[in-house]
């Protein structure tokens, strides 16, 4: 696989986690942007430009029946967005149970909860990224 750096993405409401996989094909946990009171696509903007990113993956948090609920809506309209703002091309990949893995991760490092808590939405968009890069492969 011929890449520069990807960049993962863990979408949510409150807050998204960001990830960051360069030429070695290992993705590491980034950022967590908070929405509130804030300008995601500036701070998106800031990313791209510093890391020099080719490709974002997105999670796609489908239900565990394999349907696609609200949240999948509106993964994809921000990916559009995003889409639509850096011109920078934007590939999906199945997010389910991610979320609960990076977070039984952190409880496995004896990691407080409140620490967890700050992390876990990067830490999440690793393992997006990784499971991608890795079926990439």
């Amino acid at each position: 696989m011929n890449f520069t750096k990807i960049l993962g993405i863990d979408y949510g409401r409150r807050r998204i986690g960001v990830a960051i996989c360069g030429p070695l094909g290992i993705a590491n946990p980034l950022t967590v942007i908070t929405r509130k009171n804030n300008n995601v696509f500036d701070e998106f903007a800031e990313i791209i430009e510093e890391n020099d990113v080719s490709k974002i993956v997105m999670g796609l948090p489908k239900n565990m029946d394999n349907t696609e609920g609200e949240m999948v809506k509106e993964v994809k309209e921000f990916a559009q967005e995003l889409q639509e703002k850096f011109d920078i091309p934007i590939d999906f990949c199945d997010e389910r149970l991610s979320s609960w893995e990076a977070q039984n991760s952190l409880k496995r490092l004896g990691m407080s909860p409140s620490k967890r808590k700050k992390i876990i939405d990067a830490v999440a968009a690793a393992l997006i990224l990784q499971n991608y890069v890795d079926q990439q492969k």
